[in-house]
């Protein structure tokens, strides 16, 4: 008996290892088997459970067949060695990797659920300062560096009033047209 289940636990920890490989190189926002079968036959059953909620449609996941066959296979595997019977070294594998597979399931499906409510227009730019990157002289167009606490923002920008700004001068963005940022110089506080 322990011949035909080594290559059951072997095969599914290869079937594990491919799903895994397929999900890391194909990627996107759901590599679910016809994105979860049709949202998992209509609304996945969902009921709010300790905050991650509860899908009674796991099975149509590729992700829950990953964490499922990684984890039964491996367990299977290591368990064989242990020294118990192959129905115990069975069904705990078959529970491993049932709770692993429904756990990773259910942790990207809350992850997907997750909402930024950051602003990420670059009106919301306006009236920020920042300091020019590369010179704005006359008409020409240079670029201003924007230090935020999401990180730095570079923007193309022009000085529509006459004179230069050099590369480090202290400005503010008083309007964005088309992507590009009209700024007007800021003077330092002495």
């Amino acid at each position: 008996m322990w011949a035909g289940l080594g290559l059951i636990y072997w095969g599914m920890t290869g079937l594990g290892v491919i799903l895994t490989g397929l999900s890391f190189f194909v990627g996107g926002d759901d590599a679910d088997l016809g994105a979860d079968l049709g949202a998992d036959l209509g609304a996945d059953l969902d009921a709010p459970a300790g905050g991650l909620g509860f899908s009674a449609l796991p099975f149509a996941s590729i992700r829950f067949w990953m964490f499922f066959a990684d984890t039964f296979g491996l367990t299977g595997l290591l368990l064989s060695f242990v020294g118990l019977t192959p129905q115990v070294v069975f069904a705990v594998a078959g529970a491993a990797g049932t709770a692993f597979g429904y756990a990773g399931f259910s942790l990207f499906r809350h992850l997907q659920r997750e909402v930024v409510t950051a602003d990420t227009t670059l009106h919301a730019l306006q009236g920020q300062e920042g300091r020019v990157l590369i010179p704005i002289r006359g008409e020409s167009i240079g670029k201003i560096v924007v230090e935020r606490m999401s990180g730095r923002v570079e923007l193309r920008a022009r000085f529509p009033a006459p004179g230069d700004l050099d590369r480090g001068a202290p400005v503010v963005i008083v309007a964005l047209q088309e992507g590009v940022a009209e700024v007007a110089p800021t003077h330092p506080a002495p």
